[in-house]
């Protein structure tokens, strides 16, 4: 959902498409500088974000031609680490725009049909692929306008965000196919009826085409993306899966990937997520053509999001023990460290010496101690 006064708007959480467009904006947004001062992850869920701040993404420009907006969208959806490379237009068109335009407006790109690809292709005499891209979207003129008023008097709503305030447009085939349900071509991103949502408005257009944004690929070669009812909540976790499991090398699983985040975002921060572990924060699997969700048991994720258990867990630091808490197996921590102290004193009766490390077995303990006297037992 989302409402508009006159200097700034603000924005619900709804499903996840829309939350993760919205996750993808603030990552553009976020690399503006003083950006903070523009917009509020409040505590409610909602997000405000003044006017002002996308007036200054869409008339700022780098190198003198790029605007903000233009430029850190495309530098963030780019796989390549060429932000440092970049430092004149022609690298930027080189190294970035050629690159990513391509695998997010071509045919069987993300967004096809949102933008025309035959733009994509420079020719002799025309406007470069760069300069019609940077006239092509823009804040209130362009092709594609974010802030299109709606004519007056309708009162089509915008089936995503449920605003009467821009204009909307029927979902269909053509627009953004690969996202959008239909009759005829049936998709693979989004699970739901052609029923349920038919139109979509300039602003939430906009916005769900910063939802690749908020994914992250994990070893496996999938993406995810944890939603949440709250878009704080949302923007934070999300951060930290980046900045914990992002690219190769690093085996988890999904339910260890949402289990260790929630544990970190504990942690670090010193913030109990307390009524949000109450709701729903599940991961969007992104698998090829198949989207698949996976969200923690109730009483886990309450769990976890103690932040005395979450910082004993961390210290601990051994997939075992995350295991058993996972599985709801807490007897298990005390066999384990039964097991560590059978272990030591047999390697010691056989001659061996072997030291034992007594502040991990402390920490079991006080862990196991914790959530049984928290009546998490």
């Amino acid at each position: 959902m989302s409402r508009q006064v006159e200097d700034y708007i603000e924005l619900y959480p709804g499903n996840w498409l829309y939350n993760a467009g919205v996750v993808g904006l603030l990552r553009v947004l976020s690399n503006i500088e003083n950006s903070s001062d523009y917009f509020d992850l409040k505590e409610d869920g909602s997000f405000v974000i003044r006017r002002g701040l996308l007036e200054k993404a869409f008339q700022d420009k780098k190198f003198e031609k790029v605007p903000l907006w233009h430029y850190w969208y495309l530098l963030e959806t780019s796989t390549e680490e060429c932000d440092k490379k970049v430092s004149n237009i022609e690298d930027f068109k080189n190294l970035v725009f050629r690159r990513v335009s391509g695998r997010l407006f071509a045919k069987n790109g993300i967004y096809q049909n949102y933008y025309p690809p035959i733009k994509l292709n420079e020719k002799p005499d025309e406007k470069s692929g760069l300069d019609y891209f940077v006239e092509y979207i823009g804040l209130t003129s362009g092709n594609r306008v974010v802030f299109h008023r709606s004519i007056l008097g309708n009162s089509l709503k915008c089936d995503f965000c449920l605003s009467t305030e821009y204009k909307v447009h029927t979902i269909d085939g053509k627009f953004l196919s690969a996202l959008m349900p239909s009759f005829n071509m049936p998709n693979f991103y989004w699970i739901c009826s052609q029923d349920g949502l038919d139109r979509i408005c300039s602003l939430c257009q906009f916005l769900i085409i910063h939802q690749h944004l908020a994914f992250t690929k994990i070893h496996d070669g999938s993406e995810i993306f944890i939603n949440a009812p709250s878009f704080k909540l949302m923007y934070e976790l999300n951060k930290l899966v980046k900045e914990l499991y992002s690219g190769k090398g690093k085996s988890k699983s999904v339910r260890k990937i949402l289990g260790m985040t929630l544990i970190e975002y504990s942690r670090r921060l010193w913030f109990n997520l307390g009524r949000w572990s109450q709701m729903n924060i599940e991961v969007v699997i992104r698998r090829g053509d198949v989207i698949d969700f996976y969200s923690l048991p109730y009483h886990t994720a309450v769990l976890l999001s103690d932040r005395e258990i979450a910082s004993l867990i961390s210290s601990i630091s051994e997939d075992e023990i995350l295991d058993h808490i996972l599985n709801g197996e807490y007897e298990r921590i005390l066999d384990n460290v039964y097991s560590e102290m059978r272990k030591h004193f047999g390697n010691k009766a056989k001659g061996k010496k072997e030291k034992i490390e007594t502040f991990k077995l402390e920490k079991k303990l006080k862990l196991y101690s914790t959530i049984k006297e928290k009546s998490y037992v």
